[in-house]
């Protein structure tokens, strides 16, 4: 007897990071065995693909903030083409060693796209990943220099750097 539907894969995640089924699985934590507080290159987007298999309803992004709180975060979402969907905004980097969630409403179809963070500060720190630049190109990890605040497109390009922000959405509207 068939299926009355049509099976469509796992349901997307409440919160979609760079480390889960939406992303691929991917294994750019594999170049350090824990996550450590440090800075990021200043200006500079992080952008991570993933996928959806069903209309996904974005309320939040979040961020896992270091011990230092400096200048502003900045998150986004585009299309694989690199044209921004939407973006927060810059917003004051607030919440030492804590998550800091950041209000974005957007409703995705089902489809493939690439989260986005960055800073503007140099002093900045947050929680990341270090693994070696090849390990992130095969994850479908980009950086793109001198984008924040977030462009309405950007072309993404090969990363030239070691770290991984924790960052990503979630669909629900409280952590």
């Amino acid at each position: 007897m068939p299926l009355a539907q049509q099976p469509w894969g796992r349901p997307p995640s409440a919160t979609i990071l760079p480390y889960q089924y939406e992303t691929g699985e991917q294994s750019h934590r594999f170049g350090a065995n824990t996550p450590a507080d440090g800075t990021l290159s200043q200006n500079r987007g992080y952008f991570v693909r993933f996928f959806v298999t069903s209309p996904y309803e974005v309320r939040n992004a979040v961020v896992a903030n270091g011990i230092t709180i400096a200048g502003n975060i900045d998150f986004g979402i585009y299309t694989t083409s690199g044209t921004r969907l939407i973006s927060t905004g810059l917003t004051a980097h607030a919440g030492a060693s804590n998550a800091q969630v950041v209000a974005m409403s957007y409703l995705l179809d089902a489809g493939e796209y690439y989260m986005a963070f960055g800073t503007d500060s140099s002093t900045a720190r947050f929680w990341r990943w270090t693994q070696g630049t090849q390990v992130g190109r095969l994850g479908g990890l980009y950086t793109a220099a001198s984008v924040i605040p977030l462009p309405a497109s950007v072309t993404f390009a090969i990363p030239q750097v070691n770290d991984l922000p924790i960052f990503g959405i979630t669909t629900m509207a409280t952590l």
